[in-house]
């Protein structure tokens, strides 16, 4: 039994190392020449979306003029469009067009223009306690590029602006005025400065208490020719659409950084939390000179940062010196078991690969090993499981994983690590030429080109010039069940691990990769993935009841009389699990009938049960919410935050319906809410506005039965009754007209949509009603999918 999972063809072959990403909405990115291809990991061999890459944008930069002759010099820069990465979660099971939101190129390029290139002007240092020998930057200040207050820098040999050259002599073309005359290295330092090799996306920064916003903001490293490295501050989305070209994204440069004498080939982020109250981003730097350097950015001063000034970089160490191998790739993880902790691997162009740790309280480094793995030019590494797993791939078409044990030195409060030997995990036999893994980190995808001259000429080498690979990335477990097996362990500890890694609210749940591998045991090793479910269920839900007494038959009784003690993440993972697991029958793609679930009759109804309550629970929480922002909403502490956005729930009416229905799931703290919005003064007839449903289709009155579907009643009873859906947050009738959100696992419907807050509360905990609602089902906690009625026509060819 192999790795191999599926293979999905692509239509363009990609040429660079890290060639593919794999976002947290379960969105796999290849880059290949100017196509961008978007894969659905669940539909690898379905639709996909292509981003298809404008014609660069052809910008000025001056004349070059020998004996006699004028060189009107422009340059082709490579154009650096692209979509913010949360838009890709518009891409459903069709092709969709993605939507442009800014062209940083053109931003970077005129800020250049208004500061002459920096060729006359010498920035000052702006690096924190660090020698000036060590690290050159450059600060912006007054003089970065406004759109508002367009300026040209004057120089003292130059001048770009257009008196000063009414001075010079005059050219015979037009454009040749406007242009200044500069020598052939200002050519090339100037080319060097707009050519862009490689671009990194930190992680999602949420809002820093002293920022006076509630927005989450990411940053875009982009490295070039030149060594040097911009620094660009987006703000997340409101909403995400592809029709609607007004979107903002508020993109900031925020830095210029000399990171490199030479080019700029590989780049990394990784987020510090040795202080709570002040995060520290860290950014690896690679580049050609073969040397590699760590830079440190105070997160709060990047997030409140409102005037027209550069951030402040701190250089942490360079940790390789310049040598004469280029730096093709590296990878770096701040560890969560040990927060001190840095893991930095580093790709080389001669196919060696050296592993760091940092100790970031003292700042000491440890080279704790090299290896000569592969024969060829790392393309692609990973760290996966909380830094103690290294994966890398290489143009000699193998793929390795490291073990990385972590100890902890108790004497001296410092770690020891050490690097087992590498195991071959697959060889491909082609170049590859990127690696990634799956948010649950139990799936690998690599891309690997293929060999044209191998294909046929007719089919193959058109429209399969390279392929993503999709692997599991623990060995495959053996066909029977030994419990001391070190791949059995293996397995269970990596499965368990990855669960538990998605308890954090504040993390995406996607576990897709994690259910996929669930399936792949049940069809494999079924007292496996039984025992290991039952193992972790009772660990995180009825840790109390001895596990003698647990079996998988009357674990869902247990798990039932503890609900009040299990916050809203477990309860959309345990969710998930009994959808797509243990009632497969419930999803679309069922599992084959085999394995010992098919025997257990008698613990199928019970699990059943359990997520009828458990879903009956998250809509006692979902009403209970929607009425603490009602009564909120109309307190006079609204006036005080009239500033900021309050969420304002929908759908009262159809709540008290509800209640009025489910009179044994009402509980005492509803009534009590209710009792307070009856007879509070300020009370509006929100309850009354929509007591009144009618049928989209025939304006029939529509009752309300159900909160999640419903049928009109048409006065002529032999007419046809239709059937509706209804809204999961609000219980509303779904419009027929406008598009709606879909949730892929529990199929509901949504036309509104709750804050993140919701997804952050406890069973009994008091939330703040602030901020922008998000696009997440109330019932799984995954992300939603916009869906757009087929009889729409929509306002982009597409």
């Amino acid at each position: 039994m192999d790795s191999h999972i599926q293979t999905t063809p692509l239509i363009e072959c990609p040429s660079y190392p890290d060639s593919v990403a794999w976002s947290e909405e379960n969105l796999v990115a290849v880059a290949s020449g100017s196509v961008v291809t978007i894969l659905n990991p669940a539909l690898a061999s379905g639709p996909r979306g292509l981003i298809k890459l404008p014609p660069g944008r052809i910008h000025s930069i001056g004349v070059v003029k020998e004996e006699g002759v004028s060189l009107l010099c422009v340059l082709l820069m490579g154009l650096l469009n692209f979509t913010v990465r949360h838009t890709v979660n518009t891409v459903l099971s069709g092709w969709s067009p993605f939507l442009q939101v800014v062209d940083i190129s053109k931003i970077f390029f005129d800020y250049l223009v208004s500061t002459n290139f920096d060729e006359i002007r010498q920035s000052k240092s702006n690096f924190d306690e660090v020698p000036a020998s060590q690290t050159s930057g450059v600060e912006g200040g007054e003089d970065i590029y406004s759109p508002n207050s367009f300026r040209v820098k004057a120089g003292k040999g130059e001048n770009l602006g257009a008196a000063s050259l009414k001075k010079r002599k005059s050219f015979k073309s037009q454009n040749e005025r406007r242009l200044p005359v500069i020598t052939a290295e200002l050519y090339e330092s100037r080319n060097a400065m707009l050519s862009s090799l490689v671009v990194s996306w930190s992680s999602v920064l949420g809002s820093f208490p002293r920022s006076c916003t509630h927005f989450n903001y990411t940053i875009l490293a982009v490295g070039g020719k030149s060594g040097k490295i911009s620094l660009w501050r987006f703000r997340q989305p409101e909403y995400y659409t592809i029709e609607d070209r007004s979107v903002s994204v508020d993109a900031k440069l925020v830095g210029i950084l000399q990171a490199h004498e030479e080019w700029v080939s590989s780049l990394g982020w990784g987020l510090v939390a040795l202080d709570p109250s002040k995060p520290q981003l860290l950014l690896g730097t690679g580049s050609s000179d073969g040397s590699v350097r760590l830079w440190m950015i105070d997160v709060e001063e990047l997030l409140t940062l409102s005037e027209v000034k550069f951030i402040s970089i701190q250089l942490l160490r360079e940790v390789i010196s310049v040598t004469q191998i280029p730096i093709s790739t590296l990878s770096m993880a701040v560890t969560l078991a040990y927060p001190d902790l840095l893991v930095l691997a580093v790709g080389k162009g001669s196919g060696s690969l050296e592993a760091w740790v940092c100790h970031l309280s003292s700042r000491k480094f440890e080279r704790v090993g090299v290896y000569d793995a592969h024969d060829q030019l790392v393309t692609g590494l990973a760290c996966a499981f909380d830094g103690c797993r290294l994966y890398s791939c290489s143009q000699d078409g193998n793929i390795y994983s490291w073990d990385l044990c972590i100890e902890v030195q108790k004497e001296s409060h410092s770690y020891s690590v050490k690097v087992d030997e590498p195991r071959k995990l697959a060889d491909l036999s082609d170049p590859c030429f990127g690696l990634v893994l799956a948010p649950g980190n139990l799936v690998i995808a690599v891309v690997r080109s293929f060999d044209v001259d191998l294909l046929n000429p007719m089919y193959q080498a058109r429209t399969q010039k390279s392929a993503v690979e999709f692997l599991w990335a623990l060995d495959p477990p053996p066909l029977s069940y030994h419990s001391d097996s070190q791949t059995i362990v293996d397995w269970r500890s990596k499965i368990f691990e990855s669960l538990n890694y998605f308890m954090n609210p504040e993390r995406p749940l996607v576990l897709s990769d994690i259910i996929s591998a669930l399936i792949f045991l049940w069809q494999n090793v079924p007292c496996l993935m039984e025992n290991l479910l039952l193992d972790w269920l009772s660990s995180n839900f009825i840790s109390e009841v001895p596990m003698p007494s647990l079996s998988f038959e009357n674990i869902p009784i247990h798990i039932q009389s503890h609900f009040d003690e299990i916050n809203i993440r477990k309860i959309h993972i345990l969710n998930i699990v009994c959808r797509r697991l243990i009632l497969p029958e419930m999803y679309k793609e069922e599992p084959p009938k085999n394995g010992n679930f098919q025997d257990m009759i008698g613990e199928k109804s019970l699990w059943h049960k359990l997520l009828v309550y458990s879903e009956n629970i998250v809509r006692v929480r979902l009403v209970g919410f929607s009425l603490e922002a009602a009564l909120f909403g109309s307190s006079e502490s609204t006036e005080a935050s009239s500033s900021v956005e309050v969420w304002s729930p929908v759908g009262l009416a159809q709540m008290r319906k509800w209640m009025v229905v489910n009179r044994n799931l009402v509980n005492d703290h509803l009534s009590m809410l209710l009792s307070k919005i009856d007879g509070s003064s300020g009370r509006d007839n929100s309850f009354e506005h929509d007591e009144l449903e009618t049928c989209g289709f025939c304006l029939s009155f529509v009752p309300f039965h159900s909160p999640d579907s419903a049928s009109c009643r048409p006065a002529n009873a032999s007419a046809t009754s239709h059937k509706l859906t209804r809204c999961a947050v609000s219980m509303k009738l779904s419009s027929l007209t406008q598009p709606q959100w879909y949730c892929i696992c529990c199929k509901r419907w949504a036309s509104h949509l709750l804050p993140e807050s919701f997804f952050n509360t406890t069973a009994h905990q008091s939330s703040a009603f602030l901020g922008l609602p998000k696009a997440l089902c109330p019932f799984c906690g995954i992300l939603l999918q916009r869906y757009v009625p087929n009889f729409l026509l929509s306002k982009l060819p597409v």
